[in-house]
Formats: C-alpha cells, sequence, structure tokens
C-alpha cells in the first residue's frame, strides 16, 4: 500500500462508511510500534496546530479555558494513549484478543479522521458559528461510530454491543485516569 494523499484520504473514508473493514485493512498493514508512534505524534502535532489555528482566527470565549500549543499536543497524545489503553485492557479482560500497538493505531487512525472533520468545522464556523453545534454532535457520533467498530476489529467481537460496552467502560476509566495524571500534575486547579 502506498501512503501517498490520495489513497490516504480513500481509506479514510473507507474507513467512515466502512469502519470495521477499514480498521481491518489497517491492521493487516502490519505496522510496528516503530511506525505507530511517530504516526500518533504527527496526528497529535497536526491536531494542535489546526486548535491553535482555529483559535487564533476566531478566540474562544474568555470563560473558557484555554492550553498553549504545547499543553494541548501534551493533552492530546495523554487523551489517545489513554484511550488505547483503556480499550485495549478492558477489551482484554472481557475475551478479546487486541493488541496495544493496534489499539494505538486504531486511535491514531480515527483522531486523523476527525482532524478533517475538524478542519470542516474551522472552515463553516469562520463563516457562520450557527453550525458549530451541529459539527460538535457530528464528531461525537462520528467518534462513538468508529470507536465501537474499530474496537470489535481489534478485539474480534462478532458484536457491536460487546465492543460498545468496552467504549462505555474505557471513556470511563480514561477519564479517571486522566484526572488522577493531572491532578498529580497539578494542573487544573
Amino acid at each position: 500500500m502506498k501512503f501517498d494523499t490520495r489513497t490516504l484520504t480513500a481509506l479514510a473514508l473507507y474507513s467512515v462508511r466502512n469502519p470495521k473493514d477499514g480498521a481491518a485493512r489497517l491492521l493487516g498493514l502490519g505496522l510496528t510500534r516503530d511506525v505507530v508512534w511517530p504516526l500518533m505524534l504527527l496526528v497529535a502535532v497536526v491536531s494542535t496546530l489546526l486548535f491553535a489555528i482555529q483559535n487564533a482566527i476566531l478566540p474562544p470565549p474568555e470563560a473558557r479555558v484555554t492550553l498553549s500549543p504545547v499543553g494541548a499536543a501534551v493533552l492530546t497524545v495523554a487523551s489517545m494513549i489513554a484511550i488505547a489503553s483503556s480499550i485495549h485492557l478492558i477489551g482484554r479482560l472481557l475475551g478479546g484478543a487486541g493488541r496495544f500497538w493496534d489499539a494505538v493505531l486504531l486511535i491514531t487512525w480515527m483522531q486523523a479522521i476527525l482532524i478533517v472533520l475538524q478542519l470542516l468545522q474551522s472552515l463553516v464556523s469562520f463563516f457562520t458559528a450557527a453550525f458549530g453545534g451541529l459539527f460538535l454532535v457530528a464528531g461525537l457520533g462520528l467518534t462513538l461510530w468508529l470507536l465501537i467498530n474499530f474496537t470489535a476489529v481489534l478485539h474480534g467481537y462478532s458484536s457491536r454491543a460487546k465492543a460498545f460496552g468496552v467504549v462505555i467502560l474505557a471513556f470511563f476509566a480514561t477519564g479517571l485516569t486522566l484526572a488522577l495524571l493531572f491532578g498529580l500534575a497539578g494542573v487544573g486547579g
């Protein structure tokens, strides 16, 4: 498989339409952690840059907490590792067969797809803020859709319901983990 823009775009669109097959194709590439780790960092940096550009063009309300670009990048990486770890560990506890680096790859791929939605949201928000809520709902729905299907493929589940259970438990575990880590680091207090 070539890693050019056209191929990646086609795989991203395919992953949105058919996330189980998209995830299986991605995992079938056999990418090692030596490839997955830099990909995750690249996606985190691109997401952070887009976030910084969006905040520069359309500053957030004063009441909202803002992060520096470095803080946003650290939060993005920590979140991606935490959700991948949670999905990996909880899925394994519930009889799944997924591997950690495959979970990281799928979370990275999902984040890359969501960057496109974030970019579209930024462009539309530039012209009208009225659709911001619509993109937020679409983003949450797409995240859940991809995560459930990717989790099912990762762990070899035939049931999306079981994958949904893993995702819900993983959200709670990730939230608790991040709250504890940032609390210990003195962030947010």
